[in-house]
């Protein structure tokens, strides 16, 4: 099979096997503390879970590692899959068996790489134009790249191949199934009994390192411990549930399982002596069994259920949602008496019935009698008692006689029966509730599909026309040589000509240069332009003008003698005059050293007529005559303001590697904008057409020679809108060609040289990217036509809304939002129908469960008008009251602070003071009582983002502390804003999709923005018959980017320049007394009042449209409140 795959892949790339190196086909010789290098096959690695140091793979696992290894070529240089040698191989240089070499690290790999090349061979319709588009990463799964590495000691190979699988923060950590795997083997291997050598075990493991990423929890090592001491049945159901499910998106994540009722059971209520109730309590391995398959059961029932309704399932966030919601006490209590039962069961019950019962059971259907029954008691329970029995079509024989009933029994019975139907009426009011809110989610879910799927719609067609007008009136190019950029100028103004109508004779030619653009290479660049394009002015002396900027403001004479001995050669045939530039004075800052005005060079063709005049019908133009600007238009004159810094663009600028948002402009960038600006070359379009008089049709061809930043195209697009003076039709073409920086291209010993191809590239589509939005942006002001662009129109939803009828709830009341509480009434009378104290109990525990789910205030309805579709956003925090007590228990005073942990920072924010001291820790002072939320930062930190090559040496390193930037539709984004002319909107913790579907509600085009490191792919899901249900938001990370705290440059005891809050949160992350405190993984902190967060900004101004990474700030974990004057340490 994957030598049909291999021959099929070399008939269709044939070098392929010249590229590759030569797989090994002998038994490896491994020394002791030597990493072997190796090449193989696939079919060389084992498929046997004993033949992995950590068992079996998970399923998911397999699957998810398949996806990313179809989407990106394994790249098996620097992630290798790590081998080990099981006994039973042949001696080293013997040939190597087929599947006979074991994994320390990286059997999910191995098990992807075959079952993808099984599938490519089993599909028998994926023709070769289908394996094409895949080749590399088919290609990638042969001859791939293997380590082997043994310290000579089995049990450290081992504990070694786990610690390192838990060091690596980007793959799943492995669950304690497969850690009991490996030490299982061990304690065989060593013939000790696992019971008496699992804690020695684990110790010895967790002592093996002392970074803590590297060691077992306490959750994980309870159930270690435990798990190869139950029954093989539980052992399978936990091992298959956790292959399909992440423990922590699962029915039993850690915690459900490391409870002190499922490790020791339980003892009957303090009031009971029974010791029918003590052997129904005590844990053994059925009751264990039965405690896990209720939990599993009812997870995929509730799951299973979800879809059927089209419920969104996101186990990420909402697993819990799917879970037994019932408490550990009470779900051991009812697995524990099924279990106890269950052999009863048996007999009464037909192996049809049975099987009903257990899933009965299971669902959580009889958890009402069930509970009933563990809450009571009764030490004289048996099988007849339980009512469910009936259900199932069971015939089991009362115990009591008719005749032994007293008035007292028929009085309970009545108050049991009124309990029943209590429960069952609202538990059919708030089953009618959730579904009213499920068709009222799915209403307002499928409203955001349908609105989205007409608004993708729609600007599916706006862009196709912003597209097609800017090929056709703003097209740009990348190209080699100045001639090859004449011909498709040609070829565009041609086209436009003929579409227009507009003969030769009225066709006039601007060539716009601006060779400071060109930084190194400007003179050069100029002279390169100047050569080509001068024949094209003599070519058409009459409707020719050139526009040459000085190409640096300093020394401003010797530019301009440059720049005239340039173009004024006499085999140019040109005739050139200075055009002074003045800027508006109150545009330039007050710091600037920079002169207010800027010299440019106006050429004609120096053809004359008869008479002496010259042939250019621009020499009449107020650009020619005046020589400055700007002129006065209109008995008016349009102030030419400077571009601010803010403004200034970089069309090459990424995200930077060590910077916090985006690279700063350098001094070489900013002046190459010094002339940038839409308001420049509209002064020179109104000077150049003042004084002329046009024949119509006519029209004018703007080439920007030196095609940087879109100030011409866009002075175009406002004139073209808003005309100051009568001008011709225009068409704007750039073009990108000449090299730029070129020595950098030299500077090879800095990094990687510079290439001016890819430079140019990069230019030239930033240019057609901020073309098309500010072409957008003008038309949806509606200041241009643009041929089959349409405005947007709103959606109009004509569905029938989901409505829910008040009369219809009698016991609760159908409160806003997800809210349901009980109304008083209801309750008042419940207290006068039940005398009884167990059964009131029971009903009072029905209450508190019900008000845990849907009335977290526990209030009940008094009566106030309140509809049941108010808007009512989620139910605010509480606060938790952190006391000086317990943060300050030495009652240290400010004074007394500061002597004792160092220098401070202080922050003053009015109410209260943050201290960062000098030791890393966190202090608090208040002046009043003050509430401080989650969603703002006490500061940010100081640190270097590293992405691509870097992250990935970064994330290998294990000693290197680093936050994993990364996000996802669902994931929690803190801090994010949007930065607009440098004015900050902040906006508090929220979800991506919610910011994504705010910036939708606000009509601007999501797919238009760059995501560091990530891809943006918003779509409308859709059901089964094709309609829309709901607005999807798919990112992916496509490249690694971490951030890594540093100590900040700044001083504490530097008065003058001490750390503020955008760093000073470095102090605590990196002082040696704290750093082992925070977890950068998880950005937990141990005492558990802070937390480390990743921060997002929207940069939203002519640079483009980005959302980048922002310095991480630490934040509270929830609102806090604190007292009036008090201090305490939050960290």
């Amino acid at each position: 099979m994957f030598l049909a795959v291999q021959k099929r892949l070399h008939g269709m790339d044939a070098p392929w096997v010249f590229r590759v190196p030569t797989a090994d086909d002998r038994v490896p010789l491994v020394e002791q503390d030597v990493t072997q290098q190796l090449v193989l096959m696939p079919w060389r690695l084992s498929f046997r879970p004993e033949h992995s140091q950590k068992g079996k793979s998970k399923m998911l696992n397999v699957i998810r590692c398949a996806a990313d290894f179809l989407e990106k070529p394994y790249d098996s240089l620097t992630n290798p899959i790590q081998l080990w040698l099981p006994p039973g191989l042949p001696a080293a240089g013997e040939p190597l068996p087929d599947f006979a070499l074991g994994h320390s690290i990286g059997f999910t790999k191995s098990l992807a790489i075959k079952a993808i090349l099984f599938a490519v061979h089993k599909m028998k319709d994926l023709s070769d134009e289908d394996v094409k588009h895949i080749l590399p990463q088919l290609q990638a799964l042969y001859n791939f790249r293997c380590t082997c590495h043994t310290t000579g000691s089995i049990k450290f190979d081992r504990f070694r191949s786990l610690q390192d699988k838990f060091a690596e923060a980007a793959r799943p950590r492995p669950d304690p199934t497969q850690v009991s795997t490996l030490l299982m083997a061990q304690a065989k291997e060593e013939g000790l009994a696992w019971t008496e050598c699992a804690s020695l075990m684990i110790d010895e493991f967790n002592g093996g390192s002392s970074n803590e990423a590297k060691k077992l929890s306490e959750l994980e090592t309870s159930i270690v411990v435990i798990y190869p001491t139950l029954d093989l049945d539980t052992q399978q159901l936990i091992d298959y549930h956790w292959q399909l499910y992440a423990p922590k998106q699962s029915a039993i994540p850690y915690k459900a399982l490391a409870t002190s009722a499922f490790f020791q059971g339980m003892a009957p209520k303090s009031s009971m002596k029974s010791d029918l109730w003590v052997q129904i309590l005590k844990a053994d391995n059925r009751k264990w069994y039965w405690f896990v398959r209720r939990k599993v059961q009812y997870f995929l029932f509730k799951l299973q259920d979800a879809k059927r309704l089209k419920k969104k399932v996101n186990l990420a966030t909402g697993a819990a949602y799917y879970r037994d919601p019932k408490e550990a006490d009470a779900a051991w209590g009812m697995s524990a008496l099924f279990a106890h039962f269950h052999s009863e069961f048996q007999r009464v019950l037909t192996s049809m019935q049975l099987q009903q019962l257990e899933t009965k059971f299971a669902r959580g259907y009889l958890d009402v009698e069930l509970f009933e029954k563990f809450r009571v008691m009764n030490p004289q329970l048996k099988v007849e008692n339980f009512r469910f029995l009936a259900d199932v079509g069971a015939k089991v024989a009362c115990g009591v006689p008719e005749s032994q009933i007293s008035e007292s029994d028929a009085d309970l019975d009545v108050q049991k029966a009124e309990l029943a139907r209590a429960i069952a009426k609202v538990t059919k009011e708030v089953a009618g509730w959730s579904s009213y809110q499920e068709k009222k989610s799915d209403f307002i879910r499928s409203a955001k599909g349908l609105a989205a799927e007409a608004q993708d719609e729609q600007k599916a067609l706006q862009k196709q026309a912003v597209e097609t007008w800017q090929e056709n009136r703003y097209p740009i190019r990348d190209l080699r040589e100045a001639s090859h950029a004449i011909t498709f100028a040609e070829t565009c103004v041609r086209k436009f000509q003929d579409e227009q109508s507009i003969p030769d004779c009225n066709m006039f030619k601007v060539f716009w240069m601006n060779p400071s653009v060109l930084g190194y290479d400007s003179y050069s660049g100029m002279q390169a332009a100047i050569a080509t394009y001068a024949p094209l002015v003599a070519a058409d002396p009459a409707k020719t003008v050139m526009i040459i900027a000085e190409y640096i403001e300093a020394n401003v004479g010797e530019a301009t003698q440059k720049i005239s001995e340039c173009v004024s050669q006499p085999e140019n045939r040109l005739l050139v005059r200075e055009v002074l530039m003045c800027f508006d004075q109150s545009s330039i800052p007050a710091q600037s050293k920079r002169p207010g005005f800027h010299k440019f060079f106006a050429a004609l063709s120096d053809q004359c007529d008869k008479e002496g005049r010259l042939i250019s019908e621009f020499s009449r133009s107020a650009l020619w005559k005046r020589q400055m600007l700007p002129v006065t238009v209109k008995n008016s004159v349009m102030p030419i303001p400077m571009l601010a810094q803010k403004d200034m663009v970089d069309p090459r600028r990424g995200f930077s590697q060590v910077g916090v948002v985006a690279d700063g402009a350098s001094k070489s960038s900013r002046r190459k904008q010094w002339i940038a600006g839409f308001n420049i070359p509209a002064a020179f379009h109104d000077a150049l057409w003042q004084g002329l008089t046009l024949q119509q049709p006519s029209g004018v061809s703007w080439v920007d020679v030196f095609a940087y930043d879109h100030s011409v195209a866009e002075a175009l697009m406002r004139r073209a809108a808003s005309p100051a003076v009568p001008a011709p039709q225009a068409i704007y073409v750039g073009v990108v060609w000449a090299d730029s920086n070129s020595r950098d291209d030299k500077h090879t010993e800095k990094g990687a040289a510079i290439d001016s191809r890819k430079e140019n590239a990069k230019i030239s589509r930033w240019l057609q990217s901020s073309i098309r939005r500010k072409l957008q942006h003008i038309a949806q002001e509606k200041a241009i036509s643009i041929p089959d662009w349409k405005p947007l129109v709103s959606f109009k939803d004509m569905r029938e809304v989901p409505a829910v009828q008040e009369k219809d709830f009698v016991a609760t009341f159908p409160g806003a939002a997800d809210t349901i509480p009980f109304k008083a009434t209801y309750l008042e009378q419940m207290d006068k129908k039940l005398s009884n104290p167990d059964l009131r109990d029971q009903w009072d525990r029905f209450v508190k469960d019900h008000n845990e789910c849907y009335n977290k205030s526990g209030k009940p309805h008094q009566g106030e008008k309140r509809s049941a579709d108010e808007a009512a956003g989620p139910p605010k925090k509480k606060a938790k009251l952190l006391s000086s007590e317990a943060q300050n228990p030495e009652s240290l005073t400010v004074e007394q602070m500061k002597e004792k942990e160092g220098p401070v920072v202080e922050i003053d924010q009015k109410t209260y003071k943050v201290f960062f001291t000098s030791k890393g820790s966190i202090w608090i002072q208040t002046t009043c009582e003050v509430e401080l939320d989650d969603t703002s930062p006490l500061a940010l930190t100081f640190g270097k983002f590293k992405i691509n090559e870097e992250a990935e040496a970064a994330l290998k390193e294990d000693k290197l502390e680093m936050m994993d930037i990364g996000f996802g539709s669902d994931e929690d984004m803190c801090g994010a804003r949007k930065l607009s002319d440098n004015k900050p909107e902040i906006s508090p913790l929220m979800t991506l999709r919610s910011h994504l579907q705010l910036m939708e509600d606000k009509k601007m085009d999501v797919t238009s923005i760059e995501f560091a490191c990530h891809k943006l792919k918003p779509k409308v899901a859709k059901d089964s018959a094709g309609d829309a249900q709901d607005r999807v938001f798919e990112v992916k990370k496509c490249d690694p980017c971490v951030f890594v705290p540093q100590p900040t440059p700044r001083k504490m005891t530097n008065k003058k320049a001490q750390p503020d809050w955008d760093d000073v949160g470095s102090i605590a992350l990196t002082s040696p007394d704290t750093k082992a405190a925070w977890n950068l993984k998880d950005g937990s902190h141990a005492e558990g009042l802070v937390f480390f967060k990743q921060r997002w900004v929207l940069m939203d101004n002519d640079q483009g449209l980005s959302f980048n990474p922002e310095k991480p700030g630490i934040y509270f974990t929830g609102p806090v409140k604190i007292e009036s004057k008090k201090l305490v340490r939050v960290a």
